[in-house]
């Protein structure tokens, strides 16, 4: 096995040992690509043209190639206020790229022995109500548990400051009821990655994110990753969100994001993880495998969510990903397999699209990567978001469909302006189909589109809630 950097021509070798030489072996990459021209980076004028357009204070970026980074940046500050500047040790929250870390540890100990993917979770966790004991741990992997999200809700003050235990967030979560019977369907739930923390700890007899480091993160030459608390957020990069004054600071409590959303990490740490998701670093070749294979419902339907990953195709290409949200910071990490190329990209901003962004740097390596329509099972819903786009157009939006921060957004006027002018450029509405449907969150929802307007082609991203309020909205061009 070899990696070829194309900054300098020079080839860097992997001999077999790779405990010996992947810090050496990763440096070397780095460096290389490093020297690579700026005037010659498509994808550093992409991530520069974002952050303009969306006001975003600080971001960083790597896109890989068959193991070699051919391009990566870091941009703008961590704090508005201090000027500190983003670099590549610099530690963004993740939110939830931290559950496929926590799904591999699981798996680990699947590996190990240590318990089986189909064990009932109440095996291990014995204090939880009786109707939670019966849920298999792979039912928890694939959010088909039907155990309640306690972040999204609405039923704590999760934003709070003050600190609360693993055990204390647990017995909080049990005061929900299930939302389904396990197997029945998905809906994403943070809960389910709450008691898979647990479930590590009381395996492996230490703290989660103590395993993870020794199992995962350590292997990986990951040295800037580690679980995020009250006392060590100030150190990591500070987060921002839009509000009535225009981007202001924005924060949340570790705590409440235990074993779902809580780690912290840095872009070339996280580049490294590509290396553990197709190479047996950290996990068989056999468990890598099903860490991506969907596991059917109790009716035999498949979902697009495997073991701590989403699955299926981005813009016509067989893809891994894993987003994640937190009231301040984004981040995004996708594989698209066919090509051995992954991207990734961490915000310090809230409010933007890294999925879209992440697909346009992905297009500077894979150049046919295209938006390829999908079969369209809800055409009213599609022909209800084309009407919404159209009002965008002709100026006449409905605010009863506007949810939250995107009403807020509606009547600051500015974003939408500038979007309409966007969207005129492309003259008249011509073709509009879904290219992906997912859900997000116990209430969330995002649909895709592929517009056509004129000889103009672009990609909208529309979310929603249960109630059909439509709560992000983002465009870019295809």
């Amino acid at each position: 096995m070899e990696w070829r950097s194309d900054g300098d021509g020079k080839t860097v070798r992997y001999n077999g040992d790779y405990t010996m030489h992947r810090r050496s072996v990763f440096t070397a990459l780095v460096a290389a690509t490093s020297a690579m021209s700026l005037a010659a980076n498509p994808a550093a004028d992409i991530v520069r043209a974002f952050m303009s357009k969306n006001a975003v204070p600080g971001m960083a970026y790597a896109v890989i190639v068959k193991g070699s980074i051919v391009a990566h940046g870091t941009y703008g500050v961590s704090d508005l206020k201090t000027k500190e500047k983003i670099t590549d040790d610099s530690v963004f929250p993740i939110a939830s790229l931290s559950k496929p870390f926590v799904a591999m540890g699981v798996l680990a100990l699947v590996e190990k022995g240590s318990l089986k993917i189909d064990d009932p979770i109440g095996e291990y966790l014995p204090d939880l109500p009786e109707a939670w004991k019966p849920l298999k741990i792979v039912r928890l992997l694939d959010h088909t548990s039907g155990v309640p999200d306690h972040i999204n809700s609405n039923a704590f003050n999760w934003r709070g400051r003050e600190p609360i235990g693993s055990e204390e967030l647990i017995k909080k979560l049990v005061s929900l009821p299930l939302r389904f019977k396990a197997g029945e369907r998905y809906e994403y739930s943070n809960g389910n990655y709450v008691l898979l923390a647990k479930l590590i700890e009381r395996v492996s007899g230490q703290p989660y994110e103590k395993f993870l480091e020794s199992r995962i993160f350590e292997p990986l030459g990951m040295k800037h990753t580690r679980a995020l608390t009250l006392e060590n957020l100030p150190s990591a990069v500070h987060g921002h969100a839009n509000g009535l004054g225009g981007v202001l600071p924005a924060t949340f409590n570790p705590d409440w994001c235990y074993g779902n959303g809580g780690l912290g990490s840095s872009i070339l740490d996280l580049a490294k993880l590509d290396w553990g998701l197709y190479t047996p670093r950290i996990l068989k070749s056999s468990t890598l495998s099903f860490v991506t294979t969907p596991q059917p419902l109790s009716d035999g339907r498949l979902v697009n969510y495997a073991m701590g990953w989403m699955v299926g195709r981005l813009r016509g290409a067989r893809a891994i990903s894993h987003s994640g949200r937190l009231n301040g910071w984004q981040s995004y990490f996708v594989r698209y397999a066919d090509y051995n190329a992954t991207v990734v990209v961490l915000s310090n901003h809230r409010d933007v699209s890294l999925a879209n962004l992440a697909n346009d740097l992905a297009g500077t390596v894979i150049p046919n990567l295209t938006m390829q329509p999908i079969t369209d099972a809800y055409p009213s819903l599609t022909n209800d978001h084309r009407g919404f786009i159209e009002s965008i157009l002709t100026g006449k939006v409905d605010e009863s469909r506007l949810d939250g921060d995107l009403l807020r957004d509606y009547r600051s006027k500015d974003r939408w302006s500038g979007l309409k002018e966007d969207l005129r450029k492309g003259a008249r509405l011509t073709v509009f189909e879904p290219v992906s449907r997912r859900q997000t969150g116990a209430d969330a929802f995002t649909s895709s589109y592929r517009l056509e307007l004129g000889n103009r082609v672009w990609k909208v991203d529309l979310g929603w809630n249960g109630a059909g309020l439509i709560n992000m909205l983002t465009v870019s061009g295809a």
